[in-house]
């Protein structure tokens, strides 16, 4: 999704998404209109971030296959309703978003700045950026590709270790850009997160059966293992934390299913999260998931915000 197109989409999907007959699917899961209707919203969300479509449609799969046996309509309601409030969710995340073109002339600014000449080429939705030292005679350059939802990577050609590279990833992360890379920097503290393939996941908030739980989605394309997920807030007389142990399926109904530990999740697999505190004082959670990447090896350290649906009146 090109900048100058995000207000068009967004119109086309707050019109989409009016146009969801929630009744009508549930009395026919196949109406061909309504999966019309859900196939262009899947489209334009990969269009925007392809996991995020690849998740919606996932979901609708799993609502069908549920709708079609004709058992448990509870059950298929409240997958209904899910993907719902999923596709409303990405409508705002995606207008708040900002696809920052500015800082990346101010990061290229700050880039000369500290004596590197910069070559930039605009190829489709990807602008790549050259740059090496001014007086380097020998070549030698760091590649980063610009993509579409604002983030720098690295070319797969430029990652091996050195002091240009860790130096480049420096600057420009402290001016506020993402890096993904397969490299992990240690100087200054600084680490790199990781590109494909690595351990990567999602986590969102999500309302089943009128129970507040969060979504972890393992978006990259390895299985993650020894998976804890920790969640810190705040109560009115004192912070608290606590660890998540209680995991259910993605087709699971929480009033009925029961919990399980997770230590192993698998890629491109959904669990959902119970035991979540539903308030706090600042009406958020932090959201804190390790592991390790089963095949890469490499460490996984994410933090979340989460807002709470309600809050701690203050003193």
């Amino acid at each position: 999704m090109k900048p100058k197109d995000k207000p068009k989409y967004l119109r086309e999907l707050r019109t989409l998404s009016s146009r969801l007959s929630l009744n009508t699917l549930l009395k026919d899961p196949d109406d061909s209109d309504q999966n019309k209707i859900i196939n262009r919203i899947i489209a334009v969300l990969k269009d925007f971030d392809h996991e995020t479509g690849l998740t919606l449609e996932r979901r609708r799969n799993e609502f069908q296959k549920w709708a079609r046996t004709r058992k448990r309509a509870e059950h298929s309601e409240n997958l209904l309703k899910d993907i719902s409030h999923f596709v409303n969710q990405k409508i705002e995340e995606i207008d708040v978003y900002e696809f920052d073109e500015k800082k990346l002339d101010f990061i290229k600014k700050k880039l000369r700045d500290e004596h590197l000449w910069i070559r930039s080429k605009i190829q489709g939705d990807e602008e790549h950026i050259f740059i090496g030292k001014r007086e380097d005679t020998s070549g030698k350059k760091v590649h980063l590709i610009a993509g579409k939802t604002g983030e720098l990577r690295i070319d797969p050609n430029d990652e091996q270790p050195s002091d240009l590279l860790k130096r480049i990833v420096s600057i420009t992360t402290k001016e506020g850009r993402r890096i993904t890379s397969t490299l992990e920097f240690e100087k200054e503290g600084l680490i790199a997160e990781d590109a494909l393939p690595g351990p990567r996941l999602s986590v969102y908030p999500s309302n089943k059966r009128q129970m507040f739980l969060l979504e972890i989605y393992n978006s990259g394309r390895e299985d993650i293992e020894g998976l804890q997920v920790k969640v810190l807030w705040e109560q009115p007389e004192k912070k608290y934390f606590r660890i998540l142990e209680s995991f259910i399926g993605e087709s699971d109904d929480p009033l009925f299913a029961g919990p399980h530990k997770v230590n192993v999740l698998k890629a491109g697999e959904t669990k959902f999260i119970m035991n979540v505190p539903a308030t706090s004082v600042d009406k958020k959670l932090k959201i804190v998931v390790t592991g390790k990447g089963v095949t890469s090896n490499k460490i996984l350290n994410q933090d979340f915000e989460i807002e709470t649906p309600q809050q701690y009146p203050r003193k």
